[in-house]
């Protein structure tokens, strides 16, 4: 699942701008995908995140909040800790919309 998320969103990380396309059905997409990780699959994620570029992690930023998963929560831990101030204001929205205390305890 990871390999096919990785692909959606990298064809909309080339730039800060992705389109209408993106917010419009490719964010629904790529969402829905996330929503269907295994742990197997956040373990990639979190490999390979430090070479992404900025834009591939402001659309995976984008794509978080509502997964009700700990593991969203710290790849936005993880990439908040940025210079970038799109990176920044990205994770800042994800954590608002995030409903935390819904959490499992010890996750």
């Amino acid at each position: 699942m990871y390999r096919n998320f990785d692909l959606c969103i990298t064809d909309f990380s080339s730039d800060n701008e992705p389109g209408d396309y993106w917010y419009d059905c490719a964010i629904v997409e790529s969402t829905d995908m996330l929503s269907k990780f295994k742990e197997s699959d956040w373990k990639c994620l979190f490999g390979d995140l430090a070479n992404k570029p900025i834009f591939w992690k402001i659309r995976l930023v984008e794509c978080l909040g509502d997964l009700n998963s700990s593991y969203e929560l710290e790849v936005i831990l993880y990439l908040i800790n940025t210079d970038d101030n799109n990176l920044f204001y990205s994770c800042l929205d994800s954590l608002r919309s995030m409903e935390i205390c819904s959490l499992a305890e010890g996750d």
